[in-house]
């Protein structure tokens, strides 16, 4: 029996999709903690994978959560071949990176404070971590998270305060 037929959309329905919600995926990535050296990698295999698959096909997700659910497969593969792969270096770089520009935090006290952030939210695990950024960064639904990550709203609640716990006692933590 021969294999089916690849569903590859066309290549203006895909440069459409790309312009639309490149951005999105991108902070998306940014936020759970995808490397910035990784970014651009990353944003064209959600992209490649999404033209691969035919392109969105409505359904329980948006669209823009269908291509941050393809974003966030995305991180976690490359996570888990990042853990695989060897060191390069014994002393590799392990600081947690910024989720904005370095001009966007213009004092001392600010850049320091959201440097401790940071190192708190890189102790959450990742379904923790991604639950809170799309709630309380972008703004997404305990709906919306629901399907961008193929959970139930009631996991998305749980992941939610969780993570919020982690995080206050990360940063308690933190404090002098």
């Amino acid at each position: 029996m021969p294999a089916p037929a690849a569903r590859s959309c066309d290549p203006e329905t895909s440069a459409r999709a790309f312009a639309e919600h490149a951005g999105a995926v991108a902070r998306f990535l940014r936020g759970v903690g995808a490397p910035r050296r990784d970014l651009d990698d990353l944003v064209q295999q959600v992209f490649l994978s999404a033209h691969e698959k035919g392109g969105y096909q409505p359904g329980p997700a948006s669209e823009r959560s269908w291509y941050l659910r393809l974003a966030w497969y995305a991180h976690v593969a490359h996570r888990r071949r990042a853990r695989r792969a060897p060191v390069a270096e014994a002393g590799a770089n392990t600081e947690v990176e910024p989720w904005t520009e370095p001009d966007q935090a213009r004092t001392v006290e600010a850049r320091q404070r959201l440097s401790q952030v940071e190192r708190a939210l890189a102790t959450l695990p990742d379904e923790q971590r991604a639950t809170l950024f799309m709630f309380d960064v972008q703004g997404s639904s305990a709906k919306e998270i629901a399907a961008t990550l193929e959970v139930p709203v009631g996991t998305v609640h749980s992941r939610l305060h969780h993570a919020r716990k982690k995080l206050a006692a990360a940063l308690a933590e933190e404090r002098p």
